[in-house]
C-alpha cells in the first residue's frame, strides 16, 4: 500500500470505529495497520480492543503475537499464539508460526501436533509434508509420519533424503522389502551426489534389513 493508500485505510477504520465500538475487526485492521509503520503501541492497544470485544477472534490473537514479537515478548507472543490456535484450531498462520518456534526451541512435542494439522491442512506443501514426516519419525510416530513422507517422494523420485526418510520409516513399520527399494534408490542418489556419508548411513541400514 502506499502512504495516501495506509492513510486512507486508516481513516476509514477509524471512522468505522467512531460509528461502533464494537466493530473487533475494525480495531483489528487498523492495529495492522500500525504496525505496517512499526508503531505497536497504537497497534497493540487495537488489538486488545478487538480481543476484549471478540475473545474468540483468531486473527487478532494473531497479529497480536506478531506485535508482541517484534517488541521481543515472546513469552506473551507465544500465548497469543495458542489463542488464536484455540480459536481456530484451522488458523494455518498461527500453526505455522507455532510450530515453526517450538521446532526450533527442540521442543519436538510440542511442534508434532501443529505439523500435523498443518500436514492435513496444507497437504500440497511439500516442506510441510517432509517437516511432519521426519517430526513424526523421530518422535515415534512411524505410521503418521509414512503418508507425508510417501507424498514427497511421490512428488520427486529423485530425492535421495527423502527416500532415505520413508525407508527408514518403513523399517521401523517393519516393511523391510518396500524398505529396501527406497533404501537402495538413496544410496544410489547420494553416490551420484558424490555425497558419500549419506550414502553410507542408507547402505548401513540396508544391510541390517538384509540380514
Amino acid at each position: 500500500m502506499t502512504l495516501g493508500e495506509v492513510a486512507l485505510a486508516k481513516d476509514e477504520f477509524t471512522k468505522a470505529i467512531k460509528a461502533d465500538t464494537t466493530f473487533a475487526e475494525a480495531y483489528c485492521r487498523l492495529g495492522y495497520i500500525y504496525a505496517s509503520e512499526d508503531n505497536y503501541v497504537d497497534a497493540m492497544f487495537n488489538y486488545r480492543k478487538a480481543i476484549t470485544l471478540n475473545p474468540s477472534y483468531a486473527d487478532a490473537h494473531y497479529y497480536f503475537a506478531l506485535a508482541l514479537l517484534a517488541t521481543e515478548d515472546t513469552a506473551k507472543a507465544l500465548e497469543e499464539f495458542y489463542a488464536a490456535v484455540q480459536a481456530d484450531s484451522n488458523h494455518v498462520l498461527a500453526r505455522e508460526a507455532l510450530g515453526s518456534f517450538l521446532l526450533s526451541a527442540g521442543r519436538y512435542e510440542d511442534a508434532y501436533p501443529h505439523y500435523e494439522a498443518l500436514a492435513r491442512l496444507k497437504y500440497q506443501d511439500l516442506n510441510i509434508q517432509y517437516t511432519f514426516a521426519v517430526l513424526g519419525y523421530y518422535s515415534g510416530h512411524y505410521n503418521e509420519a509414512l503418508l507425508p513422507a510417501q507424498r514427497v517422494v511421490a512428488a520427486n523420485d529423485n530425492n535421495p533424503e527423502a527416500h532415505l526418510l520413508l525407508g527408514s520409516i518403513l523399517v521401523q513399520l517393519g516393511r523391510y522389502g518396500e524398505a529396501g527399494l527406497e533404501l537402495q534408490k538413496a544410496v544410489d542418489q547420494f553416490n551420484a551426489k558424490g555425497d558419500a556419508e549419506n550414502a553410507a548411513k542408507a547402505k548401513g541400514l540396508l544391510n541390517k534389513i538384509k540380514k
